[in-house]
C-alpha cells in the first residue's frame, strides 16, 4: 500500500473513530450469517456492511467502498441467476 488514503476519508475515519462506539460489547456475540460467511468463503455487500454496523456503530459514517478500494480488497458483482 504505497498509495495516499484521500484526504476525505481519512477525515471520515478520524471523525467516526472520534465518537463513542455505541455497539460495544456486542462483538463476543454469537451471529449466523458469521457461519454463513465462513463456510460459503466470500461476503455480500450487504453482509458486510450489516456485519460492520453490527460490531461497530461509528462505521455508519464510512465510505466502504473507498475504504475497500484503499485497502485492495477486490470487490465483483454478483446477481442471482434468473428464474
Amino acid at each position: 500500500m504505497s498509495r495516499k488514503i484521500p484526504a476525505k476519508l481519512l477525515q471520515q475515519i478520524y471523525e467516526a473513530l472520534s465518537e463513542r462506539n455505541r455497539r460495544f460489547g456486542d462483538f463476543a456475540q454469537y451471529a449466523p450469517l458469521d457461519d454463513i460467511i465462513i463456510a460459503r468463503g466470500w461476503v455480500y455487500n450487504i453482509e458486510l456492511e450489516e456485519l460492520l454496523l453490527a460490531t461497530d456503530s461509528r462505521v455508519a459514517y464510512l465510505d466502504l467502498n473507498r475504504l475497500t478500494e484503499y485497502l485492495e480488497i477486490p470487490w465483483r458483482t454478483v446477481y442471482k441467476r434468473p428464474r
